[in-house]
């Protein structure tokens, strides 16, 4: 089993930025939000992406995203809905900054995982979706 933190800190980074519960909302800097994923859409991309995924995230998110992993329920705030417009309408680069950084109950993965497996996380986030 995945280590927790790390599981958590797919549901954190990915807040829904909306400033509810007492929570300022959750934006990244305009410059990462700017950066653009230097990895291409492709299937290969996507699938080392879910791996990462099923690894790191599954526990929290579930396996289609939804927010609704094994270890969700104990978490607070809750894991947001990674297929949900809200998280969708981020940049990639604001995405991978907040996985990176990790805010309250999620850690920053910036030192745990590489940059490029980061953009791969992104990829495996855009490639949900296409589970529904």
């Amino acid at each position: 089993m995945p280590w927790v933190g790390l599981a958590a800190l797919a549901a954190a980074c990915t807040q829904v930025p909306s400033g509810g519960g007492g929570r300022p909302p959750w934006q990244a800097p305009a410059d990462a939000a700017a950066t653009i994923n230097p990895l291409a859409r492709d299937g290969a991309g996507e699938a080392a992406g879910l791996d990462l995924y099923d690894f790191h995230c599954a526990d929290c998110h579930g396996p289609e995203g939804r927010g609704d992993g094994p270890d969700a329920a104990w978490l607070r705030p809750r894991p947001p809905n990674l297929t949900s417009p809200a998280i969708l309408s981020q940049s990639d680069g604001a995405l991978r900054w907040k996985m990176a950084t990790g805010r309250g109950g999620m850690p920053g993965y910036a030192e745990d995982l590489t940059d490029a497996d980061l953009w791969r996380l992104v990829l495996a986030v855009r490639g949900l979706n296409k589970m529904l």
